[in-house]
């Protein structure tokens, strides 16, 4: 279908044109403003004065995009790049309230060329601004200018008959109230454009149209994902609401495989704490704007973004085979819009690869690096289980002083005291230590987040399956494993695992978090959300004004034991050495024997599954002894990490500072899911960067590359 037209919001004010079967073919050069040969310094502005734009200008910089405020005359958004190195133009100037006819005058002018047309209307009138260069020696193309024409189509077909591509595209409303026969409102829409005439080197592609910008983005999704064909967003017009949605026109076309873009749909800036915020998101991304437009309806900013470089890269490896994987990790950093990620990988308990990938605090201008400390959240769990066996290879003794604590050791009746309410209530005695370990208590929901084993004891109802029988994951478990560590070695939860896990293998800065970084000790990461609603980011940046309620609000105020289950702070390096000590694979002193180490795939379904939750880790159990181990995590808002101990000898972890999820108000009232990029999905850049990850360590061939070297050492492990 040309050009693509949503089955829900209609064909719009495209008239009767015929699509035909296939989209129009134009010549490419490289695109004046789009095409990116070398990164660029740049600028917007969404509020800009014409005053405000000749002073951007005069600082050095060079408008290329102008777009009119439909709710505040003579303000409009400005876009600008730097006017030099490969974005430098010749001739740069701007010019405002031209009628029609001296657009088209200007237009015939062979001595400057538009690249952009931005009209303004005031009452029944538009005038225009336009945007132009010197159209001398390499500059020079012919293009030609449209202004007030009723119909998208027609645009299209003017580009189709000039043998070009449109650069740019702009919408004018014009409102007219007739009294007779009856009182009505008309709204007339107008197009105007510019289309650039381009030798014959290359053919691209070209689609045109109108959309919600969720239906774009999954449109541009489909090309680039599902029929492996690049697309990239040339221009974008807000149009007139279609059935209550706020829809757009649009004009895609055939990018180059290393561009990509991203939407910031429904940015409000008088809604933000932060009205920098958008200067945030392009450094995160390495992104510049390529699109500002405001929508008259809804006042609501949408923004496209551009690639305007790579992402930074620190580290060391043993091999050159591993630079492949350096590739895919910053491309899916960059596809999802993480800013930072941190990778190690151990080949048979030597360190054979770390790297920082990205930004880890863009204020201070830090870079990611190997050793940066980034929040695990539920790869948290493993730490806190590895505890618990530690205790019993230690032989702890119970509060009792006298039994020693095991895995069967009674939760409720034996650490906790015991229920001795109702029968429903006195089915709490059944739960063991393993139980809270394999996520098998039987616990009802309400107690998913508890902090307190006397919020277990007080509910009416606080077992709904029998104890040891089905595994449902929930965070209480962990939390009261912390205060079990703490009754039974006599001391807190943060300092005994230091003193039995961390401190034998030299790792010195791991340490605990709170849900906020206000007064915390450790010198992490900052975390950067894509999120409206639910949103970490103000959180991180203004520790004081705590987000009570949501998946973590109900703890943020308890004691650090109270956290075992997702607040400790690592780097994946350090977490990779810890994992060589517990499953023997490095020489030297073990944290945990072979015997605590075995433990830990012997759960409940160890007998009758292949795939099942044991201590602290999904396992899969492969051929013979042999086992996988993982667990990953995730904080809405913040971070998500990955844990992985492979059958084969291979042990990675990474971290990331940031999510691409974005919750907004579907036309139900009921809040769901969008990724600011091109993939949709809740937390689709876990999966994303583990599969990457995944499927280029499959690619290694064996030995492993460069296990004989190691990189702990370089890292005082």
């Amino acid at each position: 279908m040309f050009p693509h037209v949503n089955p829900k919001t209609g064909p719009g004010n495209l008239g009767d044109f015929k699509f035909p079967q296939k989209p129009f073919f134009v010549a490419l050069q490289p695109h004046p403003e789009l095409d990116r040969s070398t990164p660029t310094d740049h600028w917007w502005m969404h509020e800009a004065t014409p005053a405000g734009i000749n002073e951007r200008i005069k600082e050095g910089y060079r408008l290329f995009r102008l777009k009119a405020d439909p709710l505040k005359p003579g303000i409009f958004c400005a876009l600008f790049v730097r006017n030099g190195g490969p974005y430098e133009r010749a001739g740069a100037d701007w010019e405002l309230d031209l009628t029609e006819e001296q657009v088209q005058q200007r237009a015939k002018n062979p001595k400057i060329r538009i690249i952009s047309i931005c009209p303004i209307v005031s009452g029944l009138t538009v005038q225009y601004g336009i945007v132009f260069i010197a159209n001398t020696l390499a500059q020079h193309r012919p293009y030609k200018v449209l202004t007030g024409v009723d119909k998208l189509s027609d645009i299209v077909t003017q580009a189709q008959a000039f043998g070009g591509r449109i650069v740019d595209l702009a919408t004018a409303t014009t409102v007219h109230t007739q009294t007779k026969p009856l009182p009505i409102t008309l709204h007339r829409v107008t197009y105007s454009a510019v289309i650039t005439q381009n030798t014959p080197e290359e053919t691209i592609t070209q689609w045109a149209g109108r959309a919600t910008l969720t239906d774009l983005s999954i449109l541009i999704a489909t090309k680039n994902i599902q029929e492996n064909q690049p697309v990239r967003l040339v221009a974008i017009a807000p149009a007139l609401a279609s059935a209550g949605k706020e829809t757009f026109d649009y004009v895609l076309e055939t990018r180059p495989v290393d561009q990509m873009n991203w939407f910031l749909d429904g940015l409000t800036f008088t809604q933000l704490d932060d009205p920098d915020h958008l200067i945030h998101v392009t450094r995160r991304l390495r992104a510049r704007p390529i699109h500002l437009v405001r929508n008259a309806d809804t006042g609501r900013y949408t923004v496209c973004l551009i690639d305007n470089g790579p992402l930074d890269m620190q580290g060391k490896s043993t091999s050159p085979a591993y630079d492949a994987l350096d590739k895919v990790v910053l491309q899916t950093l960059k596809n999802y819009g993480i800013p930072g990620c941190a990778l190690a990988v151990a080949a048979n308990g030597k360190l054979v690869h770390a790297k920082g990938y990205g930004c880890s605090d863009f204020a201070n201008q830090r870079a990611t690096t190997p050793d940066t400390l980034l929040r695990l959240a539920s790869v948290s769990k493993p730490i806190t289980a590895m505890a618990v066996l530690r205790l019993i290879q230690d032989g702890a003794k119970l509060p009792d002083k006298k039994t020693l604590f095991s895995l069967d050791s009674k939760v409720f009746g034996q650490l906790f005291a015991a229920s001795t309410g109702t029968d429903d209530q006195k089915k709490l005695n059944a739960i063991t230590v393993r139980h809270l370990l394999e996520h098998r208590t039987g616990f009802h929901d309400d107690l998913a987040w508890i902090t307190d084993p006397q919020q277990a004891l007080d509910h009416k109802q606080p077992v709904v399956n029998t104890p040891g029988t089905v595994s449902a994951y929930k965070n209480s478990h962990y939390h009261l494993l912390g205060l079990i560590i703490k009754m039974v070695s006599g001391s807190l939860y943060e300092p005994y695992v230091w003193e039995k896990l961390l401190k034998p293998l030299g790792i010195k800065r791991m340490g605990m978090t709170g849900t906020f970084t206000a007064g915390q000790p450790l010198v992490e990461a900052k975390y950067y959300s894509q999120m409206s609603s639910f949103n970490r980011i103000q959180n991180w940046a203004k520790p004081n004004e705590r987000q009570e309620g949501g998946d973590v609000g109900s703890w943020v105020k308890s004691p650090i034991e109270r956290q075992a289950a997702s607040v400790w702070a690592a780097s994946p390096i350090d977490i990779v050495r810890l994992m060589a000590s517990v499953d023997g694979s490095r020489a030297g002193a073990r944290v945990l024997d072979q015997t605590r180490f075995d433990l830990i795939a012997t759960g409940a379904s160890a007998s009758a599954d292949n795939a099942y939750y044991g201590l602290g880790f999904n396992v899969v159990k492969g051929v013979g002894t042999s086992v996988y181990l993982d667990h990953n995590g995730y904080l809405p808002g913040s971070t998500c990490a990955y844990l992985v101990r492979r059958a084969d000898g291979l042990t990675f972890c990474w971290s990331i500072n940031g999510d691409s999820t974005r919750v907004f108000e579907t036309e139900a009232g009921k809040k769901t899911d969008q990724v600011i990029g091109l993939i949709p999905g809740q937390t689709e850049a876990i999966w994303a960067i583990q599969g990457a990850i995944s499927n280029e360590l499959d690619k290694l061939p064996h030995p492993w590359p460069g296990q004989e070297s190691d990189l702990f050492p370089s890292f005082g492990l």
